[in-house]
């Protein structure tokens, strides 16, 4: 997809040179989130009304409707005009599956042109408003492109009128960019369904525009095509002059995008000399990097002069789009160049994007008025980690740290800030070697009140350690640039013997048995760069005295596949056997063969086996964890030979650690973990599902063990978000605002203490006076309660804990209160449209969202509006209202 339809959204705040400046919305625009959702939404909507009753379903039906509506609605302001025409897409798609045009299991290649006629001619017929049900949602999409289209016309018309530039302030939408035309996918491949939707779009768009109804030949077209006249020939020829009549008015349409700023990379390809100042100031963020991208590859100075005297306006400066951009077209600082050359000026517009990109990360921010100090860190030592951790801790500077693998950085300076962005890009020693979350919680926080993690694994933390962050006051915030699996729950079934010899430090073996066939390039290569602190990481648990790794292949299926072999048990202790284990992981386990999908199983236990009779190893000597790293199972015939091993290894008193890569429900990696499971569940198994690489499923386990052994709790994935985009930096750069905010409207709405309606008489009769015979009884029945105010006056919150996971009733800073916080902060014509969707609030919660807003603004407590008389139910609402951020907070 090219930027280069990006919807205005995209235009840097103050860039407009004719007309008042517009609400500035930044957002990732990711397609993925609309066209999803809506399709979703589509397909329940189907769904809810098949074959059921109209009136049972009608409600909900209705209630999904609106739904499609309002992510249709906000698509081309808030996503942009990429996200409505791949809307247009899936959901022509999906309309064209449900009346048997097309097929998500149709052949690969049609097999003839004709064909592919006779399914266009009919596909657009049955979409265009002729269905026994209308597909409301498609039908909105559709006018939706249109209307936008229409719109851009409009301007295209008046310029050519005018002989001059549109307004700032009436840009085009660019939607035309990426509508869908007859070119885009192979009609004689893979992609011919691709490109039967677009052919089937082009039509039903432009029809419904101005041109459609007004344009001779397009219009001429339709009608004949309706009309059926010519057979299935002709109507195909009626669609191709439609497509040649929409075909021009893109043209025009690309004339006029030009003129504003837009399709500049095109216009670079055409005569780059034509480009003007004029226009690189008003390109859109997208727009420009492929004109830079282009300028820096054809060595033109004249155009990247221009785009760096841009980039000296603080108003047309473009910060980044994302971490990979950054990254990609990084140039290395510390080389000497020569004035004015292509190279000084691609490292000045580098400069100056940094630059605008953390002047607007602190214009997030804002002032840090309670002077909270955060501590950023790095737990991998991954290029786009490193880099957003520079970028958010200079972003918070002076209440920042930067840790960097084991090594604090220096911040002070903009300069010092691009030195340490050129050394984690390009530096040959990388990102320094991360410490453990432990070592940075224990070693480097300090007095720091705030950590935020950048991990590109999910990072697990002990209960008793989030406990007692919570209690120091602190707060994490785990992040992850890039998508990450979160890790399964730890099965951990261990006899009371088990557990009391490893409370005691008995001595234990940790054997890796790894499948090294070719699926697994990924799990070996995390070996090798494991191993050895798999070891480290296991002596924290108990001391570990004998080490083996066991790689096995299938010379079954797989001819010239090696035998198992494996290091033997050693002892890590002695001088010269961790060497030995590296050395053997990094020459002796290649990636290779395998053939089909079971694996020779039974080959590696006997291996197994063989190395514990060798090293004498048995239920009395110590613990022995085997971690079985496979990504496939065993073949039917041996399932005897299996449990028979298995059985063996069990009596040897082998803790089986399963390890399963990727999906594990089917097939043979299914059968292999259920019988591990069967052989070994009397307390000698674990299973964690999810993790491949082998210094995390130790890490893990070794956590999940301790936390079982010592009764700390259950290990909590606490990966809070992930991104790379600007969007992503700006939030982890706002996450102390949003927690200390959360936090207030947690105070200032918790509810007041429940009365029963005997204690509210018994106030109201306190206030009375009191005639001498009551006096007297007073008196008397208070010489009883004070023998319990001794009682009543202890401290209750010396043996309270606050928990780390809340009930779902409980009103307290969670992920769900995040969300609301989120929502809260979309642009206003999102919340606009949800309320003309589903009738907006009612007059009640209209008071509600009002008076809610004033007493957070005001640090007002909700127990003040019980006390001042308001009914209970206006307390809950606006208590609820609190929680949303004007939103009713639903759990």
């Amino acid at each position: 997809d090219t930027p280069e339809g990006e919807e205005t959204k995209d235009t840097p705040e103050g860039e407009e040179e004719d007309g008042p400046k517009k609400e500035r919305h930044d957002g990732d625009g990711e397609r993925l989130i609309f066209y999803v959702t809506c399709l979703a939404l589509r397909r329940l909507w189907r769904f809810l009304g098949s074959g059921r009753s109209s009136s049972e379903t009608a409600p909900f039906r209705d209630t999904v409707r609106a739904a499609i509506g309002c992510m249709i609605d906000v698509a081309p302001g808030v996503g942009g005009t990429r996200d409505v025409n791949a809307m247009a897409e899936h959901l022509c798609f999906e309309s064209l599956v449900d009346r048997g045009d097309l097929s998500v299991a149709a052949p690969e290649k049609l097999g003839s042109a004709d064909d592919f006629k006779a399914k266009l001619v009919s596909a657009i017929r049955g979409l265009d408003g002729n269905s026994e049900e209308k597909d409301e949602a498609m039908d909105k999409v559709l006018d939706a492109a249109a209307s936008l289209l229409d719109a851009d016309l409009k301007k295209c018309g008046e310029q050519r009128k005018k002989r001059a530039l549109v307004p700032r302030d009436e840009l085009m939408s660019t939607i035309h960019v990426m509508l869908p035309h007859r070119d885009r996918g192979n009609r004689e491949g893979k992609a011919w369904q691709r490109n039967l939707v677009n052919c089937v779009l082009e039509v039903l768009i432009w029809k419904r525009t101005a041109v459609g109804r007004e344009e001779d030949r397009f219009r001429k077209a339709a009608v004949e095509f309706r009309n059926a006249a010519g057979g299935q020939d002709g109507a195909y020829d009626c669609v191709l002059r439609m497509q040649t009549s929409a075909r021009k008015k893109r043209k025009l349409l690309n004339d006029l995008a030009r003129t504003q700023g837009s399709l500049l990379s095109s216009q670079f390809l055409v005569d780059r000399s034509a480009l003007t100042m004029r226009q690189v100031k008003r390109a859109k963020a997208g727009d420009l990097a492929m004109l830079q991208n282009l300028a820096s590859k054809s060595r033109d100075s004249r155009v990247l002069s221009m785009i760096m005297n841009r980039s000296t306006d603080p108003t047309k400066a473009n910060s980044i789009e994302s971490l990979g951009s950054l990254i990609s077209g990084w140039h290395d600082t510390t080389k000497m160049v020569e004035e004015e050359s292509i190279e000084d000026l691609e490292l000045k517009i580098q400069a100056q994007t940094v630059r605008t990109t953390l002047e607007r990360l602190r214009a997030q921010v804002g002032k840090n008025e309670d002077g909270r100090s955060v501590l950023v860190a790095t737990l991998g030592r991954g290029v786009k980690d490193a880099v957003c951790a520079i970028l958010v801790a200079a972003a918070l500077y002076p209440h920042s740290r930067l840790l960097l693998g084991n090594k604090e950085a220096d911040l002070s300076s903009d300069e010092l800030v691009l030195g340490l962005l050129n050394s984690a890009i390009l530096g040959d020693e990388g990102v320094p070697e991360p410490k453990s979350v432990e070592s940075i919680l224990e070693e480097d926080m300090g007095e720091t009140q705030d950590l935020i993690l950048l991990s590109q694994s999910d990072v697990q933390l002990d209960g008793a350690a989030l406990e007692e962050l919570q209690q120091q006051g602190k707060t994490i915030r785990v992040h992850a640039t890039s998508r990450v699996d979160i890790a399964e729950p730890v099965e951990v079934e261990l006899k009371t013997e088990i557990h009391e010899k490893l409370k005691a430090g008995s001595p234990v073996s940790v054997t890796v048995l790894l499948d090294c066939t070719g699926s697994m390039g990924s799990e070996i290569n995390g070996c090798k760069k494991g191993a050895l602190k798999a070891i480290d990481t296991f002596n924290d648990l108990s001391p570990v005295r004998w080490a083996n790794f066991i790689g096995y292949w299938d010379p079954i299926g797989s001819r010239g596949d090696p035998d198992p072999r494996s290091t033997g048990y050693l002892d890590p202790r002695k001088e010269g056997n961790l060497e030995k284990i590296q050395t053997f992981v990094d020459t002796q386990l290649p990636c290779t063969g395998g053939g089909d999908e079971p694996e020779d199983v039974p080959a590696a236990l006997e291996k197994l086996m063989d190395d514990m009779e060798v090293a004498n190893l048995s239920a009395d000597n110590g613990v022995h964890f085997v971690f079985f790293v496979a990504d496939a199972g065993y073949r039917s015939n041996e399932n005897e030979r299996v449990t028979t091993l298995l059985t063996k290894a069990s009596k040897l008193g082998v803790v089986m650690v399963m390890c399963p890569v990727r999906s594990y429900s089917y097939g043979t990696i299914a059968t292999l973990v259920t019988k591990n499971k069967e052989v070994f569940q009397p307390g000698q198994y674990i299973k964690l599902g999810g993790v491949s690489q082998l210094s995390s499923i130790v890490s893990t386990v070794t956590e999940s063990i301790r936390a079982s052994l010592f009764d700390s709790g259950n290990v909590s994935s606490v990966t809070a978000s992930v991104g790379e985009t600007m969007e992503a930096l700006s939030q982890l750069c706002k996450f102390q605002k949003d927690h200390a905010s959360l936090k207030k409207i947690e105070e200032l709405s918790k509810p007041p203490p429940e009365t029963t309606m005997a204690e509210e008489e018994e106030d109201s009769k306190a206030e009375e006076p009191m005639d001498e015979k009551e006096e007297i009884e007073e008196e008397n029945s208070s010489k009883g309660d004070d023998a319990m105010e001794d009682k009543e006056d202890e401290p209750k919150e010396a043996n309270e804990h606050k928990p780390v996971f809340l009930s779902e009733n409980t009103f307290s800073v969670t992920n769900l209160d995040r969300l609301y916080l989120q929502i809260s902060r979309l642009p206003g014509i999102c919340h606009q449209h949800v309320e003309d969707a589903f009738g907006g609030k009612t007059l009640q919660e209209v008071v509600a969202a009002d008076i809610a807003k004033r007493m957070v603004d005001e640090g007002i407590s909700i127990i003040s509006l019980r006390t001042s008389g308001y009914p209970s139910d206006l307390v809950e609402l606006v208590r609820d209202m609190m929680g949303g951020h004007g939103g009713k907070r639903v759990v």
